[in-house]
């Protein structure tokens, strides 16, 4: 590619619970910028393999890992596998052939009935935790020009659209120029009308992708361009968003194994 050209991969990887198999799907994608969720280090659910090291040392890049949370052993982690045993830390992680300038962790806020200080007990019950959702921000030349980042997971527990929307504006704040923003954004309102096909894309995709539009942000993926399948629904929680200025030349959405969510991979140029 070149310089003004650039292929991004935006992918929860589900903590890790192939880690050989990860790396490899990862390493034939052949991207210059990877933006990760959902990545264990040290967590006995995924064999406390620090899923960061792994995946920087075989795609050979530099990269930034954030914590979200540390994840706390209980009773229900040692019996079922959602949530699986904690014991270590929870994350994102960006990597980059091309050299990562100015990068940041944003926090973003927080709901008031969801409280992750590993102490209550719904949704807790399940995944007891302490910590916080961030937005991963950082900056890549391509051309001439400078290009803003930004990879992060929203929240779904306890919360509505207004939240994911309040953690969305967040990200974005004090952003300006040719931008990318991608991850798990978590759409869920309205999802269950999705069940058996009543209803092809629930409301909150919509209002989701309505907001982009007033960011002045587009994802060239449709709405039927579906990245989760679970108990009989089916929706758009992936997301890979961008400015006008960078023009996309494809798109590709891989359905894997490794993960409970579909991998996006955009190419795309500087205009």
């Amino acid at each position: 590619m070149t310089r003004g050209q650039c292929r991004v991969v935006s992918w929860n990887i589900e903590r890790g619970y192939f880690p050989e198999q990860c790396c490899h799907f990862l390493q034939a994608l052949n991207a210059d910028i990877y933006l990760l969720t959902e990545l264990d280090r040290g967590n006995k659910r995924t064999a406390k393999v620090d899923m960061f090291e792994k995946i920087s040392g075989a795609l050979d890049m530099p990269g930034h890992f954030a914590v979200e949370f540390i994840e706390h052993d209980s009773l229900w982690r040692s019996i079922i596998r959602q949530g699986g045993p904690g014991g270590g830390t929870h994350g994102n992680a960006v990597f980059s052939r091309r050299p990562i300038e100015n990068y940041r962790s944003r926090a973003l806020p927080t709901n008031d009935r969801l409280r992750w200080d590993g102490k209550t007990y719904i949704p807790e019950l399940f995944e007891p935790r302490s910590g916080q959702r961030n937005a991963q921000i950082f900056e890549c030349q391509l051309g001439s020009k400078t290009v803003t980042f930004i990879n992060t997971h929203l929240e779904n527990w306890r919360c509505e659209w207004s939240h994911r929307k309040a953690q969305l504006s967040a990200a974005l704040e004090s952003i300006e120029g040719p931008t990318l923003i991608a991850g798990d954004f978590n759409p869920i309102g309205g999802v269950l009308k999705t069940i058996y096909g009543r209803e092809s894309v629930n409301l909150e995709v919509r209002q989701l992708r309505a907001f982009l539009e007033q960011k002045g942000l587009d994802d060239p993926f449709s709405n039927e361009d579906y990245t989760m399948f679970s108990w009989g629904t089916r929706s758009k929680f992936d997301w890979i968003a961008l400015s006008p200025e960078l023009k996309v030349s494809s798109q590709t959405n891989l359905r894997s194994p490794l993960s409970d969510h579909n991998c996006l991979v955009v190419d795309f140029e500087i205009d």
